[in-house]
């Protein structure tokens, strides 16, 4: 599994070494820190995290249109938005991406057969995640997925899933909606 993350690779880890790397980063932060305490399951949860979103992407790959299959209800977009206002341009956002989403149309390019995992972290999302995070409750995190070409790091790049209640849902390149 890769996770491509800006802050874990700058620390010179190698290929996955990222699990461990991210549950001693959570666990130093935690108030109750205790070395060693809850490593594994930390980073299990982290590669269960990667895996559905690669599983969600692998779904969306040949037909961007079953997209449609993670299209957020009002009450999700309610449990994200910081406000009801908020919530109002997120879930019209929403709504007209979801109408601009053609049937039948690939996600990713003929010979993009490889899929990288981008987020929680604000650095490996587009800027204007950062920019537009007062309009999102705190805690909301935000995952992205790019096809590439076997050994390639650009691709085929979408953002905005994230999970509420334990469910997933997709709304690409979600802080437009405050643009």
């Amino acid at each position: 599994m890769r996770i491509r993350s800006h802050s874990i690779l700058a620390l010179g880890l190698a290929p996955g070494a990222h699990a461990l790397a991210l549950a001693l980063a959570l666990a130093a932060f935690a108030p109750t820190f205790a070395p060693g305490a809850n490593l594994v399951a930390t980073a299990q949860a982290a590669d269960s995290v990667e895996a559905e979103v690669r599983a969600i992407a692998a779904e969306l790959a040949p037909d961007l249109a079953l997209a449609q299959k993670w299209k957020p209800t009002a009450e999700q977009i309610a449990a994200i938005a910081a406000s009801e206002a908020d919530a109002a341009l997120l879930s019209a956002y929403s709504d007209a991406v979801y109408a601009s989403i053609s049937g039948s149309k690939a996600a990713a390019k003929p010979g993009q057969t490889e899929i990288l995992v981008t987020g929680p972290a604000l650095g490996d999302l587009p800027g204007g995640y950062g920019k537009e995070m007062a309009h999102f409750r705190d805690g909301v995190e935000f995952y992205g997925f790019k096809y590439v070409e076997p050994g390639q790091t650009s691709g085929m790049a979408y953002d905005g899933l994230i999970r509420v209640d334990g469910q997933w849902i997709f709304i690409p390149k979600a802080w437009r909606a405050f643009r």
